[in-house]
């Protein structure tokens, strides 16, 4: 999804500078991991502040621990 694919993603690489995301292509971002792993929907201030790979993995493996501990 991002617009600029590097040949190998660290989780370093910074969404925004390094991928070339923009604000829309974020929210798409958003809802394709929301629907593929079967998340509710992140609420704006839990998004705040993921700004690098590792950031949205992290985010997205705390949303599936939550989920089961549930």
């Amino acid at each position: 999804m991002a617009p600029r694919t590097p040949t190998t993603l660290a989780d370093t690489d910074r969404l925004i500078e390094d991928l070339e995301f923009e604000s829309l292509r974020l929210m798409e971002l958003t809802v394709a991991l929301e629907r593929a792993f079967g998340l509710p929907r992140y609420r704006p201030e839990q998004l705040i502040g993921v700004r690098r790979v590792g950031e949205v993995i992290a985010l997205v493996e705390g949303s599936l621990s939550e989920r089961a501990r549930s």
